[in-house]
């Protein structure tokens, strides 16, 4: 899986624009990094479950892609990871 490419783009971001309250910064990494991961989970779980005109192979990939997000360095991690970002809360 690797790292969430979302993640990486608003963590740039963010480096660049230091004028945005620490605070702020982790609430809205927090609500990236689920929103993106409840995204995919319904994306692929929709082609595994629901879609009908794709191909065994494209299933096959989505039920990987699937289990993956759960996977170490998946997706759901880096959800619950970003909720440790900052313990100060």
């Amino acid at each position: 899986m690797g790292v969430v490419p979302g993640l990486q783009v608003l963590d740039q971001a963010i480096e660049e624009d230091q004028r945005a309250p620490h605070r702020s910064r982790v609430l809205v990494r927090r609500q990236v990094a689920y929103d993106w991961a409840v995204q995919d989970l319904a994306e692929f779980g929709a082609r595994v479950f629901l879609t009908e005109d794709v191909g065994d192979a494209t299933r096959a990939e989505s039920v990987e892609t699937f289990i993956g997000l759960f996977g170490p360095r998946g997706e759901v991690e880096a959800a619950f990871r970003s909720d440790a970002a900052d313990p100060g809360f």
